[in-house]
């Protein structure tokens, strides 16, 4: 049985949590601040607490009790007698020569009271025809110095300490538990070395003896510490175990080394000498060297070693968030009743995650889909796990489902425990016609490449494909348990033996002879299913270390935590230049039109804040009927449209939203549910006519007679179907009526103000427009050039191509364009307003913009803005090109710095269509008569006249980041077309990214231009790793940037509430203490909390100024002193060095004030500024980093030069004392300033 005792208080005093008197839960640094019991918080505590209630009087929890506590009781005596060694006659000689048992050597050396974590104690078991106990060899995880370490003693009474083969494969497992998980090791040698007469099985191979020294050799140059204690034996190739270790200790008469010992030197030498004289303590800590500490006997030398443990200087920093520690609600004692022995018989799974994790807490992942896999998150011991359980047998529902959340806690540096009780895989015609052999592949993929730490414990059967889906021991967990109820094999004994009864039943038919009797059959059966009783036990497993351990259930919870604990002493790194969370679910039945509609995009637009102004307002709403029509249209063709319907609801709800909220900036009809027509002119003014204002039905002012006298006309017109008021001063224009009166179906659609008339090119009169072609070009280019212009009196951009007069090939062309702007709405994409196809007249007209970034990037009067500013532009173009490949299924083709047009508001927006074409998702297109686009930023496969798809425009991409990021023409050595295309096409020359770049945005740049299409990632990734490049330029310090990764989904700014409870939970401070903090986060114009937003620029500087206030080891301690700070009269928060000079004019000697400094936060965040002399002075306050403690407990000591000297402080607060105190200090200045009169007021 492994060893526990004290478990709870050993691992609360690992992680700094205490248990309060009164049962609160909270950290012994918290100086009083506590965690509230369960329920406090109903809405946010309770509603994810599992139900494990069971009914304990019932017959099956009875029999399943009685059945557990049998196979528990037999596996408590097959460790007791392990626990024995060689037996009481070879512990009695053992001990008679002054040497403690190997158990109790361990005992001795880790921590008073700590526990000890065996591994594989049924090592050998019923092997080798003769005991073996434990094989030979003690292994574990125990504590030394308050450092977790690997142990491994050898047991000298189970056959001198010799390696059996099962001796040597449990040595290297526990050398492999180290190194995966960055713990010292720590060797007891007292070993005869290899046993000779299996020598073939232990000596030559790979994973045979010699693998001992190499893997010390290979820890030893990974900073892992290799100790080693000589207590008894230690021959030949066994010397090496001491001799290549960082450290050795020795004891006098018992502790020998020797490559040959005195027999062995007799024989070949003649030479008579003893095992002390040849390879003892005194010739090797004197003579030889090979040893470095000398003890006289056990205990001392076990002294020894734990004062070398205390020199290693090392300090576990655990990279998950931790928590108090919280006992589960239910008994973990009834785990006995819960699992039945009959493996066939099935239970609900969340009753015995209820007895494991913290709290009985369980935030259960997809909980109504794939049922037969329960996943979802916890804790154990503070420390946080994802949990997937099996609840029966994998369908690809559940495959998937699994496969999903191991990449979730992939990305999110978060351990997997894995619960296995699985038959397999579901198996059938059907099944394998849906793809159970692909679905379930996934999941085995996801676990294969899964690098956080994984544990497995197996709590029931572990059969088949079932076992490599639940990370079986193939696919490396870091600790692997099993229940002593488990089986494991290829399959059930009794679907084995029908599968090979069936064969020889075929066999026997085939071959024409007399097919079995049922007695025959059931004789032939029984054998196998025998062979595979014995061979599927825990028994037969852990002999062969298949396993790290059979368990008793109760000490589930225990084994977990002090296995998790472990884990944590390597840290997490999950590599940040993968691939995103792959959503993966099987195929509908039948390929629907939808399939091409990205619905997560479209939710994520539905939860986008609804925009104020008029044009995104209408932009907006538009863009949402759209998509409303889209699925309407489809909705009969669905099979399963429920996802479908529900975004239907959500449209409809955020459209009446706008309707209900935006009325009157939109001019809708108070008794119309939709967008009207309605007529705001004069009264004089009441008849009206109809004409095509961009495409659009629109009511103007019937003039009778023209008017010589600028008149202020306002019309309000249908803009993207949404009514647009413009008022203008102008000439009223003459237009002929283009709707008859007569014509009752017009007059129909006119009367009903239908808003889905439209069908076709917007058409604009070419008189409506109106621009100088010498005063107004904004640009141009081989299509022709683009003009600032007046449309009816609104500011637009006109793009009007060179050739006016259009074939008709060239007219449906420029239509195409048409057509793909007018179906486009999104907030990153230049606003189409309208087109004139009159020959002479060929224009397009869209929203005005700013710029574009070519000239904002590239002009060389101007500085550009900061690698902020301009990775942010890039994120805005990342976004609308998701809108354009995602739902719009449009591919730009010519994506570039030209085409990127910016506003005022320095939004960037995609522009120019020309080039692009619609492709269907999955297909792909080719350039009939050449390449189309701008070379420089084309790429290879189109240069090469390939067929090629949307990631063409991600390769443009990757170029056009280049360019923003550096600011530097792309290929200046290039000027001939075949040069470019061979360096871009054969020898693959991109773009020398600088090394100072953040590791983020290189990786980017590198896989968007990727040769191979394949490996370039979609703009969703684009628009998601620019989150984390943006956080990265913005926060240098990586902790700061993990933090505000790991804990908000907005690149540049969060709201301050949601910044306040993030904050509150990593800290485990409650809200309402933190609140006062609003005044130092958010700008001072925000005067309600609710509307404050905390910048990324500002976070920066607070935990310049502050420290790591988010962390959750010195963050409380900080956050308390902010918070004193705030309270203080003194502190003016980061008021300027001039606006403290006029608080601090006409004040008295020494009023003062303390301010934070923005010239060098980190090394002087604080200036005293005071009056000295009736006149203003400032002295910086110096910080220098020491490790936290009792007398630094924000791990920083403030410097302040005074009389010559430093005096030394560990914060502001009792600096300012202190100074004040001793008169330095005077009075504390006020948040105002003095009027001070002058001779002219």
């Amino acid at each position: 049985m492994l060893r526990l005792n004290n478990l709870i208080s050993k691992s609360n005093k690992l992680f700094n949590f205490k248990l309060n008197n009164s049962g609160l839960i909270g950290s012994s640094s918290s100086n009083g601040l506590f965690y509230q019991k369960r329920g406090y918080y109903s809405d946010d505590k309770t509603i994810n607490i599992l139900d494990g209630s069971v009914d304990k009087n019932s017959a099956e929890f009875k029999e399943n009790l009685e059945k557990m506590t049998e196979t528990v009781n037999k596996l408590k005596m097959t460790i007791e007698k392990v626990k024995l060694g060689g037996g009481a006659k070879l512990n009695e000689r053992h001990i008679s020569r002054g040497k403690l048992l190997p158990r109790q050597r361990i005992d001795a050396l880790i921590d008073a009271g700590s526990s000890f974590l065996e591994f594989s104690q049924l090592a050998g078991h019923e092997m080798y025809g003769e005991d073996v106990p434990a094989g030979g060899i003690i292994t574990g995880i125990g504590r030394v110095q308050g450092q977790e370490c690997v142990i491994v003693a050898n047991d000298s009474t189970v056959k001198g300490g010799t390696y059996f083969p099962i001796t040597v494969k449990k040595h290297l497992r526990a050398q492999e538990i180290a190194q995966e998980n960055n713990l010292p090791c720590i060797y007891l040698v007292d070993s005869g070395g290899a046993n000779l007469p299996r020598q073939a099985d232990v000596f030559p191979d790979r994973d045979h003896f010699g693998r001992i020294f190499f893997n010390q050799a290979n820890m030893s140059a990974k900073r892992i510490p290799q100790i080693a204690v000589v207590m008894g034996s230690c021959t030949a190739g066994g010397a090496y175990v001491p001799a290549m270790a960082d450290e050795s200790v020795i004891v006098k008469g018992t502790g020998t080394i020797f490559l040959g010992g005195p027999p062995l030197v007799k024989a070949a030498t003649g030479e008579v000498v003893t095992a002390e004289e040849l390879g003892g303590a005194d010739l090797h800590c004197k003579t030889s060297g090979v040893t470095d500490h000398y003890a006289r006997n056990d205990q001392e030398a076990l002294s020894i070693t734990r004062r070398i443990v205390s020199n290693l200087n090392r300090k576990k920093q655990p990279s998950v968030t931790l928590t108090p520690v919280e006992e589960p609600l239910y008994p973990i004692s009834d785990l006995s009743g819960i699992v039945p022995s009959d493996l066939r018989k099935t239970f609900d799974v969340r009753k015995v995650i209820s007895r494991i994790v913290d709290g009985s807490r369980f935030d259960e992942f997809k909980e109504l889909y794939g049922q037969t896999l329960v996943c979802g998150f916890a804790r154990v011991h503070g420390m946080p796990v994802g949990i997937i359980a099996n609840n029966g047998i994998l369908f690809s529902e559940s495959a998937v489902k699994g496969a999903h959340f191991i990449e979730l806690c992939n990305q999110r540096g978060i351990p997997l425990l894995f619960l296995q009780n699985i038959t397999g895989f579901m198996v059938g015609k059907s099944y394998e016609a849906k793809g159970i052999a692909k679905d379930g592949a996934k999941m085995v993929m996801a676990v294969s490449t899964a690098k956080v730490p994984k544990i497995t414990v197996i709590i029931g059967g572990s059969f088949g494909a079932g076992n490599y889906g639940m990370c079986g021991r193939a696919y490396s967990p870091r600790f692997l348990y099993m229940w002593p109820n488990a089986k494991i094999s290829v399959m059930g004994g009794e679907q084995a033996a029908s599968v090979l009864s069936q064969i020889q039943k075929d066999n026997l038919a085939k071959d024409g002879k007399k097919p079995w009797t049922t007695e025959e059959e059931n004789a032939f059966k029984k054998p196998i299913q025998d062979k595979y009783e014995v061979e599927g036990s825990p028994y037969y497993s852990s002999a062969r270390c298949w396993d790290d351990g059979v368990i008793d259930p109760q000490d589930t919870r225990k084994v977990i935590a002090l296995s998790l604990s472990s884990c944590l002493n390597q840290p997490i790194n999950v590599p940040s230049d993968g691939f995103g969370v792959f959503r993966i679910f099987p195929p509908f039945s039948k390929r629907n039109e939808m399939a091409d509609l990205d619905l997560n995009l479209i939710k994520q637009y539905l939860e986008s804040d609804t925009p104020t102004d008029r044009d995104r307002v209408i932009n907006y709403y538009q863009q949402l009927r759209n998509i409303l029509n889209i699925l309407l249209k489809n909705q009969n063709q669905q099979q399963n449209n429920d996802s479908n319907k529900s975004i239907i609801v959500s449209i409809e709800t955020k459209l009446k939203f706008i309707e209900g909220n935006f009325n009157d900036l939109m001019a809708l009809s108070p008794n119309s549910p939709s967008p009207s027509l309605t007529s705001t002119t004069s009264a004089t003014a009441q008849q009206t006519q109809v004409v095509e204002f961009y495409g659009y039905d629109v009511q103007q002012p019937k003039q009778t007679t023209p008017s010589t006298t600028p008149l202020p006309t306002t019309t309000t017109t249908t803009t993207q179907n949404i009514p647009v008021t413009i008022t203008t001063t102008q000439t009223p224009i003459q237009i002929q009526p283009q709707i008859v009166q007569g014509d009752s179906e017009k007059k129909k659609s006119l009367s009903t103000h239908h808003h889905h008339r439209h069908y076709g090119p917007p058409e604009i009169p070419p008189e409506y427009v109106t621009f100088d072609s010498k005063t107004d070009l904004l640009g141009g280019g081989a299509y022709g050039k683009v003009y600032r212009a007046l449309c009816q009196g609104k500011k637009v951009a006109v793009k009007v191509p060179k050739k006016q007069t259009l074939s008709e090939s060239e007219l449906k062309s420029f239509k195409n364009e048409v057509e793909i702007m007018r179906q486009i709405f999104h907030p990153n994409v230049v606003l189409f307003l309208g087109a004139c196809t009159k020959p002479g007249k060929v224009m397009i007209v869209s929203e005005l913009m700013h710029s574009d970034l070519e000239k904002v990037i590239h002009n060389p009067d101007v500085d550009p803005p900061s690698l902020f500013q301009r990775m942010k532009m890039a994120s805005d173009a990342a976004l609308g090109m998701n809108w354009l490949h995602g739902i719009c299924n449009i591919i730009h083709r010519d994506l570039k710095l030209a085409n990127l047009m910016i506003g005022k508001d320095k939004t960037v927006k995609i522009g120019d269509f020309g080039f692009s074409q619609v492709i269907k998702s999955g297909t792909t297109l080719s350039d009939q008569r050449g390449p189309r686009g701008t070379m420089l930023y084309m790429c290879p496969e189109v240069m090469m006249k390939q067929e090629f798809n949307e990631k063409a425009d991600v390769y443009s991409f990757g170029l056009i980041l280049h360019e923003l990021a550096t600011c530097e023409e792309l290929f200046p050595e290039y000027s001939d077309v075949e040069p470019f295309y061979d360096a871009i096409c054969n020898k693959r020359i991109r773009p020398t990214i600088p090394p100072h770049f953040p590791k983020s945005l290189r990786t980017l740049m590198t896989r968007c231009w990727d040769h191979d299409p394949k490996n370039r990632p979609s703009f969703s990734e684009v628009s998601s790793e620019l989150n984390n490049v943006l956080i990265d330029i913005a926060l240098p310090n990586a902790e700061s940037s993990q933090f505000w990764k790991h804990s908000f989904v907005a690149p540049d700014e969060v709201k301050w509430v949601d910044f306040l409870k993030k904050l509150s939970q990593q800290v485990q401070i409650d809200i309402a203490t933190l609140k006062p903090l609003f005044n130092l986060f958010v700008s001072q114009n925000h005067d309600e909390e609710v509307d404050g937003f905390v910048g990324l620029e500002k976070f920066d500087l607070m935990s310049k100024w502050f420290g790591q206030f988010f962390s959750n080891q010195v963050g409380p301690a900080i956050l308390r002193d902010m918070l004193e700070l705030l309270k203080r009269k003194w502190f003016h928060y980061d008021i300027s060095k001039d606006t403290a000079e006029r608080r601090l004019r006409g004040r008295p000697e020494n009023t003062f004030l303390i301010r934070l400094s923005l010239n060098d936060p980190i090394k002087t965040p604080f200036t005293i500024s005071k009056i000295k002399a009736t006149k203003p002075t400032h002295k910086r306050v110096s910080r220098e980093d020491v490790p936290p403690s009792t007398e630094f407990p924000l791990g920083f000591k403030f410097i302040v030069p005074l009389d010559g000297s430093d005096l030394v402080f560990n914060s502001i607060t009792t600096m300012t004392d202190k100074l004040k105190s001793i008169g330095n200090l005077g009075p504390d200045c006020p948040h105002t300033e003095i009027k001070i009169p002058y001779l002219n007021d």
